[in-house]
This record gives C-alpha cells, structure tokens and sequence, in this order.
C-alpha cells in the first residue's frame, strides 16, 4: 500500500503543477487542492483520473474520489476554510472511487459536459446541492442523506422552532404506515412534512 500510495501522490502533485494549483492540505491519503480558475480544477481532475485507471500500480489498485465546488474560501498560515472548503470535502465524499461529482456552480462557470445526478443533501452542508459527475462510468447510488426518490420539495432553509412537531411527526411515522397532517391553509403543513423527512434522513 505504501508504494501504491507513493504513486498516487506524485500523480496528484503532476496534475496540480501541470494546471498551477495548490496543495493546501493532505490528510491522510486524501488531498485539498486550490485553483484560480474551475477549469483547470476540471483539467486537473480528468487528468488525474485518467492517468490513475492506467496506472501500473506497484501495490493496491487505487481508485480515486473527486468533489469540486466553487467558493470563496479564508487562508490561514497557507491553509484554506469555510463553507466552500467543506462543501468541497463533502461532494467528495459522496463519490465512489474513480468518480468525479461538481456542483453546479462549477458546471456552470466551467462549461463542462457533466450528467446530470439530481438533488441531493449533504452531511453538514445546510441547503440541498445539485450534483453533476464527469464522465459516462456508472458507479453505485451516491453516500447522500437522501439517496432515495421522493415527490416532496426540497427545503432552501431549515425549519426553526417547531423541533416538537417534527418530533411528533416522526414518532407517528415510527408506529403508522400513514400519516396525514391537517390544519388551516398557509399554517405550513408541507413544510412540516419534508422537515419531518429530511430529519429522517440525517437518522
């Protein structure tokens, strides 16, 4: 593993000098990359993953996962944080080896081709985020909240200070197969429902 892992490293500093990025944290075998522009963020990342699939590994084979995003970030002493730094971690994390996945703020700034993978909320990340991946590879189900398909909207906010209903919600939906909410028009009935849902994925 240690020699395959040696392999891998010199790829990812190869792509990230060839498109004039920056390491600005290893963690492991795990890599956080800088760019000036989404395009080379998207060069640098089809590189690598096409040098990786050929690569005649002296260890392990290695596959590896990818998660690009837009953001302003903060630099402290050389290292990069906040939202963008961790929606980035999390997109990644919600591939499998060898898949790339972007938000659609890349896509779009980027131009680039990418599938369309629907939806989808993220651990930590407040707010659902649409994910794209490159490339035409079927991998299985993406390591989201909700990786399951659902007719209910998707809230842009939180639901704050109706905790106790939600509960109720879900303690209802633990006994009962069904459960119908009814109240006054415009009292926020469906947004108590997908609340209730998206607490059920975090569970």
């Amino acid at each position: 593993m240690s020699a395959s892992l040696s392999v891998h490293d010199a790829a990812v500093r190869d792509a990230v000098d060839a498109w004039d990025g920056y390491v600005f944290a290893t963690a492991g075998d795990g890599f956080g990359l800088a760019f000036s522009r989404p395009s080379d963020a998207v060069a640098a990342a089809r590189r690598l993953q096409a040098e990786l699939s050929c690569t005649d590994w002296p260890g392990p084979s290695l596959r590896v996962r990818m998660g690009l995003h837009l953001g302003e970030a903060e630099e402290r002493d050389g290292d990069y944080f906040g939202l963008a730094v961790n929606t980035a971690a999390r997109v990644g994390a919600a591939a499998h080896g060898g898949q790339v996945l972007l938000t659609e703020a890349v896509r779009s700034v980027a131009g680039v081709a990418a599938r369309d993978l629907g939806v989808h909320r993220l651990r930590d990340i407040e707010g659902p985020l649409r994910l794209y991946q490159m490339g035409d590879e079927e991998f299985p189900a993406l390591r989201v909240l909700d990786p399951w398909l659902s007719n209910l909207p998707l809230p842009a906010t939180r639901l704050i200070g109706r905790e106790d209903d939600v509960t109720a919600v879900r303690r209802l939906l633990a006994e009962h197969r069904w459960v119908t909410v009814t109240a006054v028009g415009g009292c926020g009935k469906t947004r108590l429902a997908v609340a209730a849902r998206v607490d059920a994925a975090r569970r």
